[in-house]
Formats: C-alpha cells, sequence, structure tokens
C-alpha cells in the first residue's frame, strides 16, 4: 500500500514540476525561438473556451521553447546522417522542417501559401478564373485612369522560381508554365492594364549580384531595386547607374522558423542616378505587403512623394489606404507571387475597390 501511495506521490510531483519550476526554470532554461506566428491570447470565456484555453496552454507551456530547441537539435544530428546516406546513393529527396524547405548550397525555402504549388505549376487557372481576374482589373484601370491617375499590378516572384537551380531535386516541376505567368500574361494581351510579374527580368539580373537572402523570404535591396526599375520602364522612366553599398542586415526568418543558427547577410545601401538628377514631381502610393518595404528607397529617389500603405495587403483590407490612393497619381498594387490571391480573389483588394468606388 506503502508503495502504490509512494508511486502515486512521485507521479503527480513528476506531473507538476515543470509549473512549480518554471517561474525560476524561465530565467535560465527559455531560449529564444522564431516561429513567424503570434502565440495564443488567454481565451475568452465561450463554448469554444475549452479547446481554445488548450492552444493558448501549448503555446505557453513550461519549457517549451527548450523542448523545441533540443528536439531540434537532435533531429539535425540524425537527419544530417540520413540525408548525407541518400546524397552518396543519388536518390532524390527534399528535407522539410517547420514549414522550411531545405535546399542546396544552404538555401532555404518557404513552404506555405501554395509556394511549392507556383513553383511545380499544379495551381494553373481556369479560363474562368482567368476572365474573371481581366473583368476586376480592367474595371479598376479604367476607374483611375478616368481619373487622371495611373494603376499598376505588380507581382513579385517568389524566391524559388528565381533561384530554382538552388531547390531539391525531390521536389518536380510538373508544368513550366506558372500560374501568375498565366495571369500576367492574359490581362496583358486582353487589356491595357499595366501588370508586371518580373521574373524574367530578375533572372538576367541575378549572374551579378544575389536578388534574395538564401535565410529568409524575402528578396533584398538589390532584388527589390531591380524589380522597382521593371515598373519604372513601364512608366517611361529611365535611371541611370545604380550604386550598392552593403550593409548589415538582419533578414532570417526561415532560418528561425528551421531553428538554425545562421549568420545574417549584408544587404544592401541603393542609390540611383537620374538624368540631370531630375526628380519627377508625382505622389506614389504603394499598397503593398513587406516586400515593398525594398521598394520604397529606388521609389523615393525617383518621385517627389512616396505614400507607402504596408497593411491593406498584408490585411487584405483596402480601407487601410485609400486616403492615400486618392491623394496619389500614381498607385501601385504589390503582391508576392504566394499571395497573388490577396489581390484576384471573390473579396479580394480588388472586388473592394470595385466596391468602394461603385465600378
Amino acid at each position: 500500500m506503502k508503495t502504490k501511495k509512494a508511486i502515486v506521490i512521485i507521479f503527480f510531483i513528476i506531473l507538476l514540476a515543470p509549473t512549480l519550476t518554471w517561474p525560476l526554470g524561465k530565467l535560465f532554461l527559455n531560449p529564444d525561438i522564431t516561429e513567424n506566428k503570434k502565440p495564443a491570447e488567454f481565451p475568452a470565456f465561450s463554448d469554444n473556451f475549452i479547446t481554445e484555453f488548450e492552444t493558448y496552454f501549448l503555446d505557453h507551456a513550461p519549457y517549451r521553447n527548450l523542448n523545441i530547441s533540443l528536439n531540434s537539435k537532435i533531429a539535425n544530428k540524425f537527419s544530417n546522417i540520413y540525408y548525407k546516406i541518400l546524397d552518396k546513393m543519388n536518390i532524390p529527396y527534399y528535407q522539410i522542417k517547420n514549414n522550411v524547405l531545405f535546399g542546396e548550397e544552404g538555401w532555404l525555402f518557404y513552404t506555405l501559401d501554395d509556394s511549392l504549388l507556383d513553383y511545380a505549376g499544379t495551381n494553373l487557372p481556369s479560363q474562368e478564373e482567368l476572365d474573371s481576374y481581366l473583368q476586376k482589373a480592367v474595371k479598376v484601370n479604367n476607374y483611375f485612369k478616368s481619373v487622371g491617375k495611373e494603376f499598376i499590378i505588380f507581382i513579385p516572384p517568389n524566391k524559388e522560381q528565381v533561384y530554382s537551380e538552388y531547390m531539391p531535386d525531390g521536389i518536380r516541376v510538373e508544368s513550366e508554365t506558372k500560374r501568375v505567368q498565366m495571369i500576367t500574361d492574359y490581362i496583358s494581351q486582353n487589356s491595357d492594364v499595366k501588370i508586371i510579374y518580373c521574373l524574367d527580368d530578375l533572372k538576367k539580373e541575378k549572374a551579378d549580384k544575389q536578388l534574395y537572402f538564401k535565410n529568409d523570404t524575402h528578396w533584398n535591396s538589390v532584388g527589390g531595386v531591380y524589380g522597382t526599375n521593371v515598373i519604372l520602364k513601364e512608366l517611361g522612366i529611365e535611371v541611370g547607374d545604380i550604386t550598392f553599398t552593403e550593409i548589415p542586415s538582419n533578414f532570417k526568418d526561415l532560418a528561425n522558423m528551421a531553428l538554425l543558427d545562421v549568420a545574417t547577410e549584408n544587404d544592401y545601401a541603393v542609390q540611383l542616378s537620374l538624368p540631370n538628377g531630375m526628380i519627377y514631381d508625382k505622389k506614389v502610393t504603394l499598397v503593398a505587403d513587406s516586400f515593398g518595404a525594398f521598394m520604397t528607397t529606388p521609389l523615393s529617389q525617383v518621385f517627389a512623394q512616396i505614400s507607402i500603405d504596408g497593411y491593406s495587403t498584408l490585411y487584405e483590407n483596402i480601407a487601410f489606404g485609400i486616403e492615400y490612393i486618392n491623394s496619389a497619381d500614381i498607385f501601385i498594387l504589390e503582391s508576392v507571387e504566394r499571395y497573388d490571391q490577396r489581390i484576384f480573389k471573390n473579396g479580394g483588394l480588388l472586388d473592394q475597390l470595385i466596391s468602394y468606388y461603385g465600378l
């Protein structure tokens, strides 16, 4: 009987130990990890309280970060051996961890939000979708033309499209035709809407300088400048020499997601030269996701007035940027390739513009 009681006591001590020791343990045994998500907040009392509380508890459990970190290190040791064996045997494979795809020569790629479907060419739009997207883009474009504004849809390519040579052999490409290329080609060929997918342009430029961070989802300032330059050419603006100066950066979101301890890569400070040093006296509004942050410097060096709305695209609500849009001479709507539906889907940003202006 005493033995059973001892076992029960020991069991409860083990069960409660993490919670009881956490106030002290979190000071020393709580490594920082980056998961690209916000921890769940304590739920309000409702019919779903139990389920939501479980999510909250798992996100805030004692020693959670330590367990994730240790598990990652152990898994890395074993997986490295396994993948070395596959390499020796020339067997195609790929490795995904925490939504991060491990590429060749240390390149990392993002796997969520249809990124791999875009790369494989397996999510091509139907003719009905293409016609719908065309109609929406034409309506919005015609409105802005009628009030004397220029409208541009700009879609930067996903990293794996530009640097496909670093994608692992185990990820197969089913079609060389890509979803966004079909959309932009169809709209361009059937209307006067300015819509840009700058994949070919970036592929031409990448031989000279690296355009995307190896350990991050984003392009760097070089990619941002060359992408912006495609827009400027569409507007009939030619820039002269571009000067790049290396500077430190802190961009490595994919490495953080995969719990990899890697050094950050350098980025670049950028300086454009314009004919006769002329600045264009027009107001530009850029409604963009996080890729737009790398476009602000070149745009501000070309145009006298720049407004940046970094919320409408990210949160799929054009209301954040309407004031900026209404005051602009040139309106650029940007969304990276994996988020093209933020622009085109039913209820997306084009539909919201159509609704707002009563088109």
